[in-house]
């Protein structure tokens, strides 16, 4: 499988613990890039199935990824490497059921968490099992189970290539669940084809999978924490506005009454095509499909989409027109517009930052309320 998020689980640490040593940004790319790579290898060869287990994976894998950035951070040798990932295996925990909930969403706060202490800690002389990645009882056995992961391979495809090449990393385009983003993708490309507002439509029918009901589990989400994790709900959002932002992820978006109307206009369909990317259950060779999508009109018309042609994927990643944006939307409600330009300044050129201390206090700058 590959792992979901794999990003928010290593880069927080590596960020805390790079300012507190004065790192280089030379420094935080290369211990960033080398737990992606551990957390990564380590999901590719296990036989996880994702939303089907109790435990909550991101905690798990995260743990383990950050406390290898941590460890490099630190120069730890290999027996105290070793120590670090035995703690952070240690500390991992998380529940599946928080799913859709703040408590979920601090998987990757913990996953960070664990990995700076367990570093620390293994480099104060703290030890652990050396062998937890394959031990019984350990990490791929409490994780996977027996007979679902291969670690005699795992370390056979280490940094060639590296993880972050392949299966690569990507920004989701829109601040909700993928499992949404070729849906939106083809309601986009259907509103602005043909000029449609949410006045003219009187269905959308979306074509998803069972699969992928499984992490969209809120039909008739309470809390935007649920929303993002709701396909009528983002599909509505996308009809009204006609956008999809953070802030359509907010307790007064989901009181706008022509995004409740609008909801009830959304209805999904589940045909025998394999829609969803990513998934652990379906085979490594499946062509995936965007998700087709249909809107009715009031006048009678039909008009269908392949949602996912333009939706992130390896060999078509966000421009960086996109990604600036993004990012700009996301530090807005924290940053001031000229901490916002000038972090975008120091990121773009972090490989030759000599102290990472230096975006850490332009991002620590909060927003004047």
């Amino acid at each position: 499988m590959k792992i979901g998020h794999p990003s928010v689980l290593v880069l927080p640490a590596v960020l805390s613990l790079g300012e507190h040593l004065g790192a280089s940004g030379r420094d935080i790319l290369t211990a960033y890039i080398l737990g992606l790579e551990i957390e990564g290898k380590m999901a590719l060869h296990a036989d996880f199935k994702l939303m089907q287990a109790r435990l909550n994976h991101q905690t798990w894998y995260g743990s383990i990824g950050a406390a290898a950035a941590c460890a490099k951070l630190l120069r730890l040798d290999v027996p105290k490497t070793r120590m670090a990932l035995g703690i952070g295996a240690n500390f991992a925990c998380g529940l599946s059921a928080n799913h859709g909930s703040m408590a979920g969403a601090m998987a990757a706060g913990n996953a960070c968490r664990n990995g700076v202490i367990a570093a620390l800690m293994a480099q104060e002389g703290v030890t652990a099992n050396p062998d937890i990645i394959e031990a019984k009882n350990g990490f791929y056995d409490t994780l996977v189970g027996r007979d679902h992961y291969d670690a005699e391979r795992m370390a056979d495809g280490l940094g060639n290539p590296f993880y972050i090449e392949s299966p690569g990393i990507g920004l989701k385009k829109y601040p909700s669940c993928y499992h949404t983003h070729r849906a939106l993708d083809g309601v986009f490309q259907l509103l602005g084809e043909h000029r449609l507002s949410d006045k003219d439509i009187a269905e959308v029918d979306v074509g998803t999978s069972e699969r992928a009901m499984r992490v969209l589990a809120f039909s008739e989400p309470a809390t935007p924490y649920q929303a993002k994790f709701s396909m009528p709900y983002c599909i509505a959002a996308a009809v009204v506005d006609h956008q999809v932002t953070l802030d359509t992820f907010t307790a007064h978006k989901m009181e706008d009454r022509g995004i409740v109307e609008a909801r009830k206009k959304v209805h999904l369909s589940f045909p025998d095509v394999p829609i969803w990317p990513g998934l652990a259950d379906v085979g490594p060779d499946t062509e995936f499909v965007g998700n087709p999508v249909t809107i009715r009109t009031t006048d009678g018309r039909s008009f269908t989409a392949q949602g996912g042609h333009t939706s992130w994927r390896p060999a078509l990643p966000l421009t960086d027109n996109e990604l600036l944006a993004k990012y700009r939307d996301c530090g807005r409600s924290q940053l001031r517009p000229d901490d916002i330009e000038r972090s975008v300044d120091v990121v773009l050129g972090l490989e030759k930052v000599r102290d990472i201390g230096t975006l850490m206090a332009t991002l620590g700058s909060q927003q004047a309320v």
